[in-house]
């Protein structure tokens, strides 16, 4: 699957014609479907990937099951922790994985590091997406502390929308519950609380906005 001319214009806006090369020429195209781990919890980093289409979800768990929703790693973004995690030679302690289509560049790790200091563009893209996802982290852990689970929702629901080309949301209340570390029960409560008041409309797996 080739890379489409909007997705090749846009990369040009962020880096420099031949860091861009070098991205082409040592990077993997790939694709993978919905519910696809990328990136496993304890997989030593090997390549940071580049989301082209689609979007990434990253997550940590606990060993039991239980774990919790980190952001998104939209078009056009890669996941700087996995940057960090691989240069330091740690284990990946999150995992990412896929929850629509996806399309990537699985750029090794080796070229990452090496670029970093010899490509200004590729510094400052890796610095400011990182942060730009630690700002979003200091949000989700405000929330969760300071915030109750309705309003976390209601957050949750307009954070997801973005990706959504209509105002319908496809998803499981299983899947809400985990990522707002909740139980089902009380997702369903309060989604059908907000059904009543006519903020949505809900159908089998999925949530329309009104």
């Amino acid at each position: 699957m080739p890379i489409s001319k909007e997705i090749k214009e846009k990369l040009a806006q962020l880096f420099e014609p031949e860091l861009l090369k070098k991205i082409y020429n040592n990077s993997t195209l790939k694709t993978a479907e919905s519910d696809k781990i990328i990136v496993e919890i304890r997989d030593q980093i090997k390549f940071i990937p580049l989301v082209l289409e689609g979007r990434i979800k990253v997550e940590i768990r606990d060993g039991t099951g239980l774990g919790a929703f980190l952001h998104y790693i939209k078009p056009l973004e890669l996941c700087p922790i996995s940057f960090y995690y691989g240069i330091q030679k740690k284990d990946s302690a999150i995992r990412c994985y896929t929850d629509s289509q996806l399309t990537y560049l699985a750029i090794p790790l080796v070229r990452a590091e090496s670029w970093f200091n010899k490509y200004k563009s590729w510094r400052n893209y890796i610095t400011k997406l990182t942060q730009q996802q630690q700002d979003y982290l200091i949000t989700s852990v405000s929330q969760a502390f300071f915030n109750d689970v309705e309003y976390r929702l209601h957050y949750y629901l307009k954070q997801h929308l973005q990706f959504e080309k209509s105002k319908t949301i496809y998803i499981k209340h299983q899947e809400i519950a985990f990522d707002l570390n909740t139980s089902r029960e009380t997702i369903s409560r309060i989604l059908k609380k907000m059904e009543h008041k006519g903020n949505i409309i809900l159908g089998r797996n999925r949530i329309t906005i009104c």
